[in-house]
């Protein structure tokens, strides 16, 4: 882990290829076992499409990219009653998201996707732009693809922060090798 004298970005040098990150992806990489973290998860999850209710409306288009198996987009959709769409690298994750939301999610990498142009209310990314090759590049083109007025929702784990002057190096958030980058 490398930080940047310029910009104080830190960042893994040097980077692990599409091939030798996939071995750190396995297929249960979306789930989380147990009736009670279930709950709990979609209890946030609904707390969160609340919020956004003051954003967006049932006419909104909202983008997720890294949605795993759906679960925020099905909240936002039973809460506010928008469009959803889903971009999910994982194959399996995209399946299950169908099956169990009836959410359509594609399933391929944002670096290889293309957007319409103003097309979005709402494009979501929660922890996800840490583990981009790119995340300039990615944020450049989704912002072309978000309406005017629209917004880019990040949740991002950042180094500046209480828990990491706790932990020091040992901050589970660096997850190397899965996060190329971590922002401040």
């Amino acid at each position: 882990i490398v930080k940047c004298k310029n910009c104080e970005l830190i960042y893994i040098n040097p980077q692990p290829n599409t091939i030798e990150l996939q071995k750190y992806y396995p297929a249960n990489y979306y789930f989380k076992s147990g009736i009670m973290a279930s709950k709990i998860k979609n209890f946030i999850l609904r707390k969160e499409a609340e919020k956004l209710k003051k954003y967006i409306n049932p006419q909104s288009r909202v983008l997720e990219i890294g949605c795993g198996t759906g679960e925020f987009l099905y909240a936002l959709r039973n809460i506010i009653n928008c469009e959803v769409f889903g971009i999910e690298p994982s194959r399996f994750a995209a399946e299950k998201a169908k099956e169990k939301f009836n959410i359509h999610v594609s399933s391929m990498e944002i670096e290889k996707m293309s957007f319409p142009e103003k097309y979005f209310d709402l494009t979501i990314l929660k922890h996800v732009l840490e583990h981009l090759y790119n995340p300039q590049e990615t944020l450049l083109k989704l912002a072309n693809s978000i309406k005017e007025g629209g917004l880019l929702y990040l949740w991002l784990p950042i180094v500046d922060n209480f828990i990491v002057k706790i932990f020091g190096k040992y901050w589970s958030e660096y997850d190397v090798p899965r996060h190329l980058f971590t922002f401040s």
